[in-house]
């Protein structure tokens, strides 16, 4: 299936590993669950950047203070792995200890923790990354993809609405310029993007 080679490509200048992991099958069995994707082609996605910016945190909780200007939950496409680091980040707001014990105890008290794997998925985490030397770089490649996700999103929105006869050039115009303008105004390196370049990359 797409998810299964998704997880099997090796990040660009993260983890990469010869044969499968309890995480690999885990985080395989939930993507594979996401409803959002299609049957044919996952949305594009780096699970093992993702690892590597959650198992940088565990090992340094001062790894959380460089990469969250570049990351938010959301960014994360697998569910599991934004619900573990927005309890990093609820943890740091409270100027609390990070580390497995912690982060474990924050999602057991939202509900999530069973949902993650348990406190098994959190050690197997610190233990796959061996280094947060790229913690910052992995955090860029993760909101990169989610941004590359958003504008796919919006392109499969324009699609239909281009195949529905009720909508009008001039709708679908509006709609498509509206949307990339305020998708501008979210991108992480620069707050302002000319419509421009966003219809460029588009």
């Amino acid at each position: 299936m797409s998810g299964d080679v998704a997880i099997a490509q090796p990040a660009r200048g993260s983890i990469a590993s010869t044969r499968p992991t309890p995480i690999d099958a885990r985080v395989a069995r939930a993507v594979e669950a996401r409803s959002d994707e299609s049957a044919d082609v996952a949305p594009r996605h780096d699970l093992e950047a993702e690892r590597a910016v959650l198992g940088a945190v565990i090992i340094d909780a001062a790894v959380l203070h460089a990469v969250r200007p570049h990351v938010e939950p959301s960014a994360f496409y697998h569910p599991s792995h934004a619900a573990i680091f927005e309890a990093m980040c609820a943890l740091l707001d409270r100027s609390e200890p990070i580390d497995v014990v912690t982060i474990a105890a924050e999602l057991r008290a939202r509900g999530r923790l069973n949902a993650i794997g348990g406190l098994q998925y959190l050690g197997d985490l610190a233990e796959a990354t061996p280094t947060t030397a790229h913690a910052e770089a992995h955090a860029q490649l993760v909101t990169e993809l989610a941004n590359v996700r958003k504008l796919g999103a919006l392109g499969r929105q324009l699609a239909s609405m281009a195949a529905d006869p009720r909508s009008t050039a001039e709708e679908i115009l509006e709609k498509g310029s509206s949307a990339l303008l305020s998708f501008s105004f979210t991108m992480t390196e620069s707050p302002v993007v000319e419509l421009g370049t966003l219809l460029e990359r588009f």
